[in-house]
């Protein structure tokens, strides 16, 4: 019987369906603490998450263990890092993400409090820790562990990733939509906090995208996706006519016609993209530091390479302009 590992609730939920069909699905809830202040609890958390991963990974040996993530969620890591030493076992990285700055062994960061974390993780979790921003703690593993594990790496397009949803048991995950404008919520001001992003200045675009937006296409036509991180999180803003759940992977949301997507830089783009349909981002409306607006030209750089449907509108008006031009006479519809 294959076993499923799940570290996010979100993606849980959405995989139950899966249960019927003979899968077994397991919700991993264990925590990492990594506190660079209570120096006093570093060794009992190590001990703590060796212990648990020993009760939870001990009995896996001789197994083909397929992962799909390689960065930020540390428990996620460490649990790699610990199966990859099992007797027997091979390890294959689904890579689904190529936009991320993978394959370093050196930590990328300015910042002394980063680094530390980044030390400090890797001693807890038992895996080598490479850290991907210069100024947030992110951790990513490092290309030495690919290499010392024989660890084989499969690149994968971001087309076999939403035809997976056309497989037998992708068929029972697919939710339908009827939005033609789908918002896909990223918290920027939320995710890096008021010292990099001015919760005032991120919502107040928002609001003006949204009353201009509204304008065009109505309410029961759109729809707001949350990122899976933000499940059961209000959004003060997108009061659209349908909620696509936050643990609801976009690949595997089907519209009953053709839809565009408007977001910052949020990584659901890809299976708009990658099916032809158009995707405005607002990254060039925010006004922020020019650190967070460096990491978020980065992030669409690989999607701006996609074709002329990515829209990069510098103001209100040049964003309406486009999106009644997608919107009229069929145009991206």
């Amino acid at each position: 019987m294959p076993k499923m590992f799940v570290f996010n609730p979100g993606l849980y939920r959405f995989l139950q369906p899966l249960v019927n069909e003979g899968v077994s699905i397991e919700l991993v809830t264990h925590t990492i603490s990594v506190r660079l202040w209570r120096f006093w609890r570093w060794i009992p958390e190590a001990v703590r998450c060796r212990w648990w991963l020993r009760r939870q990974f001990g009995a896996i040996r001789d197994s083909v263990i397929h992962y799909y993530n390689d960065g930020f969620h540390l428990p996620l890591l460490a649990a790699i890092g610990y199966l990859a030493g099992g007797p027997g076992n091979r390890l294959i990285f689904e890579d689904w993400d190529h936009t991320r700055a993978t394959g370093l062994d050196k930590t990328v960061c300015r910042a002394p409090s980063v680094w530390l974390f980044g030390r400090l993780a890797q001693v807890i979790s038992g895996v080598p820790l490479v850290m991907l921003d210069p100024s947030a703690p992110f951790p990513n593993l490092a290309a030495r562990f690919y290499s010392a594990h024989g660890i084989e790496r499969c690149e994968r397009s971001d087309s076999s990733r939403v035809q997976a949803r056309g497989l037998p048991l992708g068929r029972l995950l697919v939710r339908q939509s009827s939005a033609r404008l789908v918002w896909l919520w990223d918290d920027i001001a939320r995710f890096y906090g008021q010292e990099k992003v001015s919760a005032a200045g991120f919502y107040g675009l928002y609001e003006r995208v949204f009353a201009a937006a509204t304008g065009v296409v109505p309410l029961d036509r759109q729809a707001v996706k949350p990122h899976p991180s933000l499940v059961g999180v209000e959004i003060p803003i997108l009061k659209t006519g349908e909620l696509i759940p936050a643990w609801v992977p976009m690949e595997f949301v089907e519209f009953n016609q053709p839809a565009i997507a408007i977001t910052i830089a949020s990584h659901a783009m890809k299976s708009f993209l990658d099916q032809g349909a158009p995707v405005i981002s607002l990254v060039k409306m925010l006004q922020t530091s020019p650190e967070v607006i460096a990491e978020q030209d980065r992030a669409i750089k690989h999607w701006i390479e996609a074709g002329d449907r990515l829209y990069l509108p510098e103001s209100l008006e040049e964003f309406t302009a486009i999106l009644r031009e997608l919107t009229s006479h069929g145009g991206g519809l």
